[in-house]
This record gives structure tokens, sequence and C-alpha cells, in this order.
């Protein structure tokens, strides 16, 4: 009997046969328990007690700048941090070593490899305690695999995340797009323009040094737009608890609600894997960065030489 009960859903038994083609046919696979929910709460008391009070500057995924805490009207911080894995380990050892526990769960890294079926590297990392919500966007065009489309996103939830905090989407079939008979002509052609547009802005930004263009930001969002509306692709939001692991392709589009409660947290880590024959890259040149690997816990990680959270 299949153990796959809803829209992408699998559970620590599903073998890695089913993983791979649930998450071939949709984009993505949720998988239930997948990490232990006391892990969870330790991490993020953690966090709580660590660094919430923190002063300094950590460095932030939005702005890859070292930043201080932007924090709301209650409490909660929105700038989300990146590559927790490296960024946290002198000034917050305890949290540095819990959310290491979270990346190098067994399980979490079979079922990775499971999909990739090779030996995969983790290359990214961020923590998240509230959200102001995502646009939908594509993985690649920002990070992958040197081979295109092959990096899994790992979004894991270390709280049950309440409907009102902003529940992370992904938009079902999506890394599908440019299948043969899968989709209409005019969506393929909505696709191509979107992604070369998108593309072209982040490069522009990222490696040439172009200044913020609200009107090419407007232009993405407008091509977008009409690559949902003509291809037909919805937002599929689970419903997840401490310790749900949803795992998404790069191809795929995806998305965080906007929040529309009072004060929730939505205390969630992701991080990013590749195959490590292949290594990864960015911006969607797909020229493999080269690989300065660290071995933790037995799982082999991309050494970013991040710095260190800074003292207030």
């Amino acid at each position: 009997m299949s153990s796959v009960v809803a829209l992408g859903e699998v559970t620590r038994e599903t073998d890695a046969q089913e993983i791979r083609q649930t998450y071939a046919d949709e984009g993505f696979i949720v998988a239930r328990g997948l990490i232990d929910p006391a892990l969870c709460e330790r991490t993020r008391g953690l966090f709580a007690e660590q660094v919430r009070p923190f002063e300094g500057r950590i460095l932030r995924q939005t702005t890859s700048k070292q930043e201080r805490h932007n924090i709301n009207e209650y409490g909660h911080v929105t700038n989300p941090m990146l590559d927790v894995h490296e960024t946290m380990r002198d000034q917050f050892p305890a949290f540095h070593n819990a959310v290491l526990d979270v990346f190098t769960e067994p399980k979490l890294v079979e079922t990775v490899e499971a999909i990739l079926e090779e030996q995969a590297i983790m290359v990214q990392s961020m923590y998240f305690e509230s959200s102001r919500g995502t646009d939908p966007h594509m993985d690649t065009h920002f990070i992958d695999a040197a081979e295109k489309g092959r990096l899994v996103g790992v979004w894991i939830a270390l709280e049950d995340i309440d409907e009102k905090a902003g529940r992370f989407c992904v938009y079902p079939k999506s890394h599908r797009i440019y299948e043969d008979g899968l989709f209409s002509a005019e969506a393929r052609e909505a696709a191509q323009n979107y992604e070369e547009h998108s593309c072209s802005v982040i490069r522009g930004y990222q490696l040439e040094g172009k200044s913020f263009s609200l009107n090419s930001v407007t232009k993405s969002r407008r091509l977008l737009r009409k690559y949902l509306q003509v291809s037909g692709f919805e937002p599929y939001a689970p419903a997840l608890k401490a310790g749900d692991v949803v795992m998404f392709s790069s191809l795929a589009i995806h998305s965080s609600n906007k929040p529309t409660g009072l004060g929730q947290t939505r205390n969630s880590v992701t991080c990013h894997w590749v195959p490590k024959a292949c290594g990864y890259s960015r911006h969607g040149l797909y020229e493999a960065i080269p690989a300065d690997l660290v071995h933790v816990r037995d799982v082999w990680m991309q050494n970013q030489h991040r710095p260190q959270a800074l003292p207030a």
C-alpha cells in the first residue's frame, strides 16, 4: 500500500523509490516528522534565549550584509539570518550546535540523497523567526547545482506553523514547465520571458554592481504573474508541525504567505543541497564554484568563509 497520503506527502517509512517518484512528479515532498520535535523545541528556545536579545550584527539573507535585528511590534526578528551553520559558531555555540543537529539529522540527509541518488553537500542555510512574506520565485535564479535543477531546497518547521503566521507555499508541477506536451506553448514562452528577465536583474545587481531598480523588479513581478496565469499553477501551503520538512526542486516556484495574525512566529530553518559530484553555482550561470568542503558530523558542507556574528 502506498504511504503517500496527501499531495507530495511521505513519512519516515516511505521507501526511496516512492520518494523520488513523488518529488519528480510534483517538484516537492512533504516529509512528516523527519526531525525530532524535542530538537526543534531546543533550537528555537536557544534562539529566543541567545540570539534574539543580541544587539550586534549578523549576516542577513535578504542583503548578504551584517546587520542588526529588525524587530517588529511583537518583539520578533523579521530579517532572516544567512548561513547560520557558520556564522553563529563563536557567539552562540549552543545554538550553533543545535542547528547543526537539525541539518545533519541522518534521516534528513538520507532523504536528500534518496532524491539525488548520490552523495550530497550542503551549500547554504538560513533561520527565520517571523516573516513579512516572500514573493513567488525560483531558487535556480539565485543558487543551484552546476547541473541545472538538481539543487534540493529543504524547509524545516521548528514549531507548529499557524496559518496566520505566513505558511510556506510551493507550486506543484511548476518544475516541469518545459516538458513536452504538459503545458501550452504560451505558458512555456511566458516562463522563458520571466526567467530571462529575472536572471538578468539578479546578475546585474549581484555581479555587475548595478543599483537596485524598482522598475526592473516590477517588470519581473508582472512577467511572473502572466506566467502563473497562463500556466494555471496554484500555490499549495501544507499545514506543518514541528519537525515536518518540505523538500523542493530549485526549478519549482515557491513563496511564503504574508502573515495575517497578531504576532505569530514562524520559527524555521532552511538549507540547500546539491550533488557532491557536480557542486553548485549562482546567478543562473551553472558554472561550478570551486569546492572548499568541510566534513561536519559525517556530512559534507561547502565552506563559505562567512563572517562570524559581531558583538555590538
